[in-house]
């Protein structure tokens, strides 16, 4: 994992637009982040709540990850997206 990264396991929903923030509960959903093995998380990377990241992949500096990244995947960007499949030979 690179400098600067945050991880965050909490997030605050506001479900209601219509109702003041003060009247509505249940506002904090935890859930934690998964990596699974030989995972590269570039400098910088914002990772969000309930997310997994698949074995092999790569996740490219500056990335905000919103959803789970696939296995031998790079995805890159903000939010992240899928940039290509990573050939499981390039790892050797």
């Amino acid at each position: 994992m690179g400098p600067f990264c945050i991880l965050i396991t909490s997030n605050h929903r506001f479900p209601n637009r219509e109702l003041p923030l003060g009247y509505q509960t249940h506002l904090l959903e935890t859930a934690p982040i998964v990596f699974e093995s030989n995972v590269w998380v570039g400098a910088g990377c914002i990772i969000l709540p309930g997310v997994r990241i698949g074995k092999y992949s790569i996740v490219a500096a500056g990335s905000v990850v919103t959803k789970d990244v696939p296995r031998y995947t790079m995805v890159a960007g903000v939010p992240a997206k899928v940039i290509r499949t990573i050939d499981p030979s390039e790892f050797g």
